[in-house]
């Protein structure tokens, strides 16, 4: 049996993974899905609307052994370089919405089941 830890580290690798929301051929094949991400990237970065699914790819498990992976020196650190420098895969926007809503849905249950 999971404890809600494990649970919600799975939940958030499979967001990750692109396996927690149905992926659509509707919305595109992978060349013209990347040059609208990067598209949609540069205006949400521009007006701070995806910090909340940028937090939970860097605190997500896939994130976290990026950054573990990155981090150098005898502390281990991981500077602000690396930081701006790590690559973070970005669905296209629908999903990005229907990922956000699962996750809302799902980790306030991990969170009770915490408790």
């Amino acid at each position: 049996m999971m404890t809600p830890q494990q649970l919600k580290n799975s939940i958030l690798k499979r967001a990750m993974e692109g396996r927690l929301v149905p992926q659509r051929a509707e919305e595109g094949t992978a060349k013209e899905l990347l040059r609208k991400m990067q598209a949609e990237q540069a205006q949400l970065l521009a007006a701070k609307k995806i910090r909340k699914y940028v937090h939970n790819c860097i605190c997500g498990p896939l994130g976290q052994n990026i950054i573990n992976a990155k981090a150098v020196g005898a502390r281990a650190g991981f500077s602000a370089q690396k930081c701006k420098e790590m690559l973070i895969p970005l669905p296209p926007l629908a999903e990005q919405h229907r990922i956000a809503a699962k996750l809302e849905e799902l980790l306030p249950l991990c969170e009770q089941l915490q408790k």
